[in-house]
């Protein structure tokens, strides 16, 4: 089973940076940024958000930066 290993910093309901220290996986975490489609600036993937919980898939290694 591959570890889990991410950590998601919220910016005051602006954006989001993610960083995936562990191996590709699908995403899905608490955030307080509004309802709507997000995207990550470094790789430019689409993140959603939807009742305060945000969903993607995070590929191993990477840092997202997403507003």
């Amino acid at each position: 089973m591959a570890e889990l290993r991410f950590y998601a910093l919220n910016a005051e309901k602006k954006g989001l940076v993610i960083i995936n220290a562990g191996e590709g996986v699908k995403f899905k975490a608490n955030t307080s940024l509004p309802d709507g489609v997000y995207t990550d600036r470094a790789h430019d993937l689409q993140f959603k958000v939807k009742k305060g919980i945000i969903t993607g898939k995070l590929n191993s290694q990477q840092i997202y930066v997403v507003y």
